[in-house]
């Protein structure tokens, strides 16, 4: 199941009764910080994304659920500089699984991320930070 986060606790009736049957539960994130996300995901509030995902994250522990809690972002003109601060938010949370997708507003020269030089980079660093190993080619 994908969110965006924002009524897990309004909801929790609901979520507690479908945990144990949601094999993944994914949360998007889309940003890294407070004043990104709020460019991003207008009306979306900051505070409420990280309560919910500890509440979640923490009902799913106590309740011995198999329930993956895996977090999401999209990659965007306006937050990829974000990624390595992402993967340290999903370790701060306990959030041992996140992905990183393209948006298709992020262009890049010859349709590729790896052609640009500074987006490499923050992936690299976001992937060192991961501790997933990064290859030199």
């Amino acid at each position: 199941i994908q969110t965006n986060g924002s009524l897990l606790q309004q909801k929790q009736i609901l979520v507690k009764r479908l945990l144990p049957y949601i094999s993944e539960l994914r949360i998007s994130f889309d940003a890294a910080s407070k004043e990104t996300y709020k460019n991003i995901r207008v009306n979306g509030s900051w505070e409420k994304l990280l309560d919910n995902t500890v509440w979640v994250r923490d009902v799913i522990k106590r309740s011995g659920f198999a329930t993956q809690l895996t977090a999401d972002f999209v990659v965007q003109k306006d937050n990829y500089k974000e990624i390595p601060l992402f993967v340290k938010l999903c370790k701060e949370l306990g959030i041992k699984k996140f992905n990183l997708q393209i948006s298709g507003d992020y262009k890049v020269p010859n349709s590729t991320i790896c052609k640009s030089c500074a987006t490499l980079a923050v992936w690299r660093t976001a992937m060192e930070m991961a501790g997933l190993n990064v290859d030199a080619a």
